[in-house]
């Protein structure tokens, strides 16, 4: 028997058209199809055509002949082999960018598909988690570069400060000894002088007794006479 096609049109005009059974996998669309017939076309304003395009994608994997509870969205088979093919798709259709994964997250809610509303979610919180480790990451290497370099300043002001009073002690030390070496040819200077002085009293004295010895020699001389 063959399917009844559904017209979807997106928000940027595209129009797309689709099984039945794929597209009830949409609480929404399954509203409006039970409201206004199958034969109309729905319009869907909140999703663009490459949006449209993946989530037909995503319910045309996992519709499943038979059985299915649209409200839940619980598939009926229990082929394990069927049911580990799907993981891996749908481990592969949320290998998308930021931005496309959440649109169609937000298609997935407009339309009610709660699988893939849940596999979205758990992907966006997944990746939120990535993201925010990846901050903190980057803010802890930030965090250890800039201790680092406080470190390194620490040091460096810790030397700056060792080679300030080096250098305060030094200027002491020229400047104690100038003034010692001044003071010590200070000393010289006074101590020629006092040799000096010495000197010149011995030699005032030895001049006055041989001026007294040539007077009393004089004088002898003419008592002789």
């Amino acid at each position: 028997m063959q399917q009844r096609m559904i017209v979807l049109k997106s928000s940027d005009g595209e129009t797309f058209e689709v099984e039945k059974s794929v597209v009830v996998q949409s609480k929404t669309i399954q509203d409006l199809i039970e409201n206004n017939g199958a034969g109309s076309c729905i319009h869907l304003p909140n999703v663009t055509s490459d949006i449209l395009v993946k989530v037909i994608e995503y319910c045309k994997r996992h519709v499943v002949t038979g059985v299915m509870n649209c409200a839940k969205g619980t598939p009926a088979t229990t082929d394990k082999v069927a049911s580990e093919d799907l993981k891996a798709f749908d481990a592969d259709f949320v290998k998308v960018d930021q931005k496309t994964l959440f649109d169609i997250n937000t298609a997935a809610n407009d339309l009610k598909i709660k699988n893939l509303l849940d596999l979205t979610s758990q992907t966006k919180a997944i990746k939120r988690v990535e993201e925010l480790f990846e901050i903190y990451k980057i803010r802890r290497e930030e965090l250890l570069t800039n201790l680092a370099l406080v470190r390194k300043y620490e040091t460096y002001k810790t030397r700056r400060d060792e080679l300030s009073t080096n250098l305060a002690l030094m200027r002491k030390y020229k400047s104690y000894k100038i003034k010692r070496d001044e003071f010590l040819t200070n000393l010289a200077l006074v101590r020629k002088y006092e040799t000096f002085k010495i000197r010149r009293e011995v030699l005032l004295t030895n001049l006055a007794l041989v001026k007294k010895y040539e007077t009393f020699k004089i004088k002898r001389d003419l008592d002789e006479k």
